[in-house]
């Protein structure tokens, strides 16, 4: 194997090291599993959750590698008998969870307080929808995994060895831009509102190694993340300018309930039959040292994202022209929904390889292989309990017309003063433009009340009225004089 970069002397040194905090829950899996959960989060050995240098790696290798000249010295390539090892180091990411320290070393007594909080994380349960809008009842049509709280803060360490050129330079700040791009993302269900991280704290430097002072400080910079006192050696830098996606779309809904909605929690407490969904978010104080979680309303991104897919699907079949009516098997229903549309499988993804049906004459049918989805939407988190009212129902006897025996149930729903929900479109490498209008025209029905989301949405919850904004300006794509 030739090493093509190996004649050309390596005598600076980049280094930074970044905090981030979770702007949503995040899931690092580990591949374990548990009696309760079907998928475990990755934890150090303390027990402390953490994200292994390997997926930040990956995440970045796979933004920015365009091809082999540009970047293959950076990250490094294998390719036959030609190859070269990456020059670019990156360190795990460890909670912060003490005056800006992580734990590492032996185990402190100090270490036990933060502890407990991660003992039992939040669970987050799935279920997989049919075109139809109902449960799948096929093997693992529910699953459920751990997630690490939002909120939390990670910190860890980038190190690059460079002969100096501007290529270099250059290439290190677009990497760094790369932690505040839309879409970076990190872990398992980046699509269902997972894996938003932000920028916290940011420091790096340039050592020259061939100049005294500069040598000096790098040998004895104390690769500890806890040696705050050393870190005064790097520089504090405002970071590289946001990498502004080029052909991404950026929508926000701004909705206000009619009246109620409601998220369900799963199992009810010991006042209603079915609970709304709340989930604990990490906070710190002013010394970055972890506190006491607070526990906030939850409009999971997952619930949005279901409601979506299903309307975007009928919208690009109405701009296809496919009617129900010429639908007679059920074999030709599932052509034009779930995954073999194309707007379902362009827009949200596909976990396995389709068959896309041509819906238009002419076209041929086209297979698939398996992709993630183009259209992220994070979490929201509301306060708790906020505006909450409990509705009590009871079945009728449809013979006596008096209420059934033991058929007494209720349910909590809450009300809030306005819900804002930012998604991005990443369209870098699809341009029909009936599947972007298709969307549209589905983010639009929200903000028209013809789109509920969430649960119970037949009882007259989850009806939200508001404005759609695209590029930050408003959206009407219909004439509302008609």
């Amino acid at each position: 194997m030739t090493n093509t970069h190996s004649a050309v002397p390596l005598h600076h040194r980049y280094l930074a090291r970044i905090v981030l905090e979770a702007s949503t829950p995040l899931f690092v899996g580990s591949g374990d599993q548990s009696p309760l959960h079907e998928a475990l989060v990755q934890r150090d050995p303390f027990g402390f959750p953490m994200i292994p240098g390997t997926s930040l790696m990956g995440v970045l290798r796979h933004a920015l590698y365009q091809n082999k000249t540009e970047w293959g010295s950076f990250f490094g390539y294998h390719e036959d008998r030609d190859g070269e090892g990456s020059r670019l180091k990156i360190s795990a990411a460890y909670l912060l969870i003490d005056q800006g320290k992580v734990a590492e070393g032996e185990w402190r007594d100090t270490y036990e307080r933060p502890l407990r909080y991660f003992k039992e994380l939040p669970r987050r349960q799935h279920v997989r929808i049919t075109h139809r809008g109902v449960a799948d009842t096929a093997d693992n049509g529910l699953f459920s995994n751990e997630v690490v709280y939002q909120g939390c803060r990670v910190k860890f360490e980038l190190e690059l060895k460079s002969d100096g050129s501007p290529d270099d330079e250059q290439r290190w700040m677009a990497l760094l831009a790369q932690f505040k791009h839309p879409g970076f993302r990190i872990g398992q269900g980046t699509r269902k509102g997972y894996g938003a991280l932000m920028v916290r704290a940011y420091r790096w430097r340039k050592f020259n190694l061939g100049h005294a002072p500069d040598c000096e400080d790098y040998l004895h910079f104390d690769p500890s993340l806890n040696a705050l006192e050393v870190e005064k050696q790097l520089l504090t830098e405002t970071a590289a300018d946001k990498a502004e996606p080029e052909g991404g779309i950026y929508y926000r809904l701004k909705l206000k309930p009619d009246a109620y909605f409601h998220f369900g929690g799963g199992p009810g407490d010991e006042e209603v039959a079915h609970t709304t969904v709340s989930e604990w978010v990490m906070r710190y104080d002013e010394e970055q040292s972890l506190l006491a979680p607070d526990l906030r309303l939850l409009v999971p991104a997952a619930s949005i994202k279901g409601a979506l897919r299903h309307r975007t699907c009928f919208h690009y079949n109405v701009l296809q022209k496919c009617w129900a009516e010429a639908i007679r098997e059920e074999s030709d229903r599932e052509k034009v929904t779930g995954t073999k549309n194309a707007a379902v499988y362009t827009i949200f993804g596909s976990e396995r390889e389709v068959l896309l049906t041509a819906t238009v004459e002419g076209n041929p049918s086209r297979k698939m292989p398996p992709q993630r989805g183009h259209l992220i939407i994070n979490d929201q988190d509301l306060p708790a309990p906020g505006m909450e009212k409990i509705f009590n129902h009871v079945a009728i006897d449809r013979f006596t017309g008096g209420a059934s025996d033991g058929a007494l149930f209720s349910e909590k729903a809450n009300r809030t003063k306005g819900l804002t929900i930012d998604l991005y479109l990443d369209r870098t490498d699809f341009d029909d433009s009936n599947i972007i209008t298709a969307l549209e025209r589905a983010l639009y029905d929200i903000c028209r009340g013809l789109l509920p989301l969430g649960g119970m949405v037949t009882k007259g919850h989850g009806i939200f009225t508001g404005q759609l904004l695209k590029d930050s300006k408003p959206y009407h794509p219909y004439d509302h004089n008609h």
